[in-house]
């Protein structure tokens, strides 16, 4: 019925404007379950830069967990022989190395965005090609009064 005028209104889907990134972004993120470690890790900080000219392409990624002591642990010290990548078209961003004491343990960390706006870090660590542990951790943007659009709520 073009061109009418309904007596009631109709709800409707509509598309979901897209979260504008910041070339540099802060998220915390906290695991969905904490382990049986005595100072288990309560929150991971990602510090995430990305080029916004290049389909935000990573230029650095930043991983540092945080126990219930208070120790802070970077992976970027624990692990080496890393790489940095994108997937294309997608906010999907991925590190892998290998940890410094055991070349064969493995960890794979990924920081992605959904359509529905939620943010999400995940490591999967493997040992011989097997997978060890898992981490799922639900994330938001770090607000600190500095910046943005991502912390205004629109």
């Amino acid at each position: 019925m073009l061109g009418t005028t309904s007596a009631y209104s109709e709800s409707s889907f509509h598309a979901q404007p897209v979260e504008q990134l910041a070339a540099y972004s802060e998220l915390e993120c906290a695991p969905a379950q904490l382990d049986r470690d005595p100072d288990p890790v309560y929150k991971i900080i990602v510090k995430l830069s990305v080029d916004l000219q290049n389909d935000e392409e990573p230029t650095d990624m930043t991983i540092v967990h945080v126990t219930a002591s208070g120790a802070h642990y970077n992976r970027a010290d624990q692990y080496t022989q890393s790489s940095l990548t994108k997937t294309p078209g997608k906010r999907e961003w991925f590190w892998v190395g290998a940890w410094k004491k055991d070349r064969s343990h493995v960890m794979r960390g990924e920081l992605f965005h959904t359509v529905e706006g939620k943010w999400f870090y995940t490591e999967d660590e493997s040992h011989a090609g097997r997978t060890s542990a898992v981490t799922r951790s639900v994330c938001h943007v770090e607000c600190d009064g500095s910046s943005s659009e991502a912390c205004s709520g629109e």
